[in-house]
């Protein structure tokens, strides 16, 4: 989930060409709208990766606290630049599995999701 059309567009295709099946999400109702959809259909998803902040609907820690409770074992990477914020910090503490600063690389998002797969 990115509120940023380019930073989506760039995930979608970074883990799409390592092979990863990817949707991409604007903000947090509808990051929960497709996770729960997806848990429906029986597939569900291996992780997340949630920004912090979003200009157009529910941030990060709003999404991950929603579905924390419906999934208290899912996987979820916070993604910010905002590198002084509390949750980047203790990302563990407000329900992360990991953190990812940007600006990263590819490979970084790569071996994140590799890691916690």
């Amino acid at each position: 989930m990115d509120d940023d059309a380019i930073v989506r567009m760039l995930i979608y295709r970074i883990l799409s060409n390592v092979g990863h099946q990817t949707v991409v999400a604007v903000e947090g109702n509808e990051v929960i709208s497709v996770y729960c959809d997806a848990i429906k259909a029986r597939q569900p998803f291996d992780a997340v990766i949630l920004g912090i902040k979003n200009a157009i609907g529910l941030g990060g820690l709003e999404t991950i606290s929603q579905l924390l409770k419906i999934d208290p074992g899912i996987k979820a990477v916070v993604s910010s630049g905002y590198s002084d914020h509390p949750v980047m910090a203790n990302y563990d503490f407000y329900g992360f599995t990991s953190r990812l600063p940007k600006p990263y690389r590819p490979n970084e998002l790569t071996d994140i999701i590799r890691t916690m797969l």
